[in-house]
This record gives C-alpha cells, structure tokens and sequence, in this order.
C-alpha cells in the first residue's frame, strides 16, 4: 500500500470506518475520489449513521450532492468591485483570476477546495496585511493558485512575488485533515447560501 493510501487509510478509521471498512474502500476507490466523498458527505440528506453513509458512497460511486451547486471557487469581478487599479491591471487581474478559476474547475470538487483552502492560507501567511474580509485577498488568493498551478501570471506589478517557490507537500494527521475538511465544508455552505 503507497503511503498516501495508507494516509487515506488513516483517515477513514478516524472517520469511524472499521479496518475491514476501511481497507476494501482504500482498495476500490482512489484517494482523490474518497476525499471527494468526504468532502460531499455534510450535503448528503437524511444520514443518520455518517460512518456507513461514507463507506455506501465510496463503495457504491455515489455521485456529487452539489451537482448543481455553484463551484467551491466565487468568480469575482475586479473591475466592479472598485479595488482601485487601473484599467490595464484589472484587465490583467481578471484575465488571471478566469484562468485560475477555469483551472479550478477541470479538478474534483474536493480537490478544489483543498487547493483554494492552501492558497487562501498561504496567501494570509506571506502577507500578514491581509485579513479574510480584505477586498485584496481573491486577487491574492489567485496569485497563489497561479502560481501552484503553473498558470502564467499575466505580468502583473512585481508588488505580490511573481514567482512563489513550490509549497512543499502537506502531511497532515488525521485530525488536522479533518479539520480542514471542516473549513471548507463550512466556506462551501457559505457560498451556497449566498447564491
């Protein structure tokens, strides 16, 4: 067993699952798609038993309870937003930000929040300035994803580092996946009630 199914393994048991449970899911699902049904396992209607509600939906392919939810990712529009930028920038800005956000969108619904979540962290972390209610952060955020996504960042002023160095892997224990699941989870229903 690699060890990112063996993480995923681990992660199954915390979430209740028992080593039989957990081990046929880890055999006949990849990691991806089982962080998918996590991830989708708040929206599912009626579970009373989460733990056998996630092994069924892993089993079974159970398919996406957002299907025709907006995706994890809000398109803004810079230009009326009023960030106060030129208009050459916002342009660019936007120009970047609908590439990060098509990127986003060819990716699993989990992994996309995931990878927003680290941008979203990342970006608070290199510039401690921001908070999460600044109207600088989306354009931030999509430095970010650029950036860990090989997208091209449209030459935009060197204000923001052009080139941010790779971000090393995240190894997480089980209880610091968890939550995290649980912030996006919680950024995800945000975004749905405001649609």
């Amino acid at each position: 067993m690699t060890d990112e199914r063996k993480e995923t393994f681990q992660v199954l048991r915390y979430a209740g699952l028992s080593e039989e449970q957990a081990d046929r899911c880890v055999l006949e699902a990849s990691p991806a798609e089982i962080r998918e049904q996590i991830a989708w396992l708040p929206y599912r209607d009626g579970i009373r038993n989460q733990p056998a509600a996630l092994y069924c939906a892993i089993t079974e392919h159970w398919r996406s309870p957002l299907a025709d939810a907006p995706p994890p990712w809000r398109r803004h529009d810079y230009a009326a937003e009023r960030l106060g930028y030129s208009a050459e920038r916002l342009d660019r800005m936007q120009a970047l930000h609908d590439e990060v956000c098509a990127a986003l969108e060819k990716l699993p619904d989990a992994e996309a929040m995931f990878q927003v979540e680290r941008a979203r962290a990342e970006a608070l972390r290199r510039w401690p300035n921001l908070n999460a209610d600044s109207k600088c952060l989306p354009p931030c955020i999509d430095r970010v994803l650029a950036s860990q996504l090989g997208i091209d960042d449209r030459g935009l002023p060197p204000r923001l580092p052009l080139k941010l160095p790779a971000l090393e892997p995240l190894v997480l224990a089980p209880a610091q996946l968890q939550l995290l699941h649980d912030a996006a989870v919680q950024r995800t229903q945000a975004v749905v009630k405001e649609t």
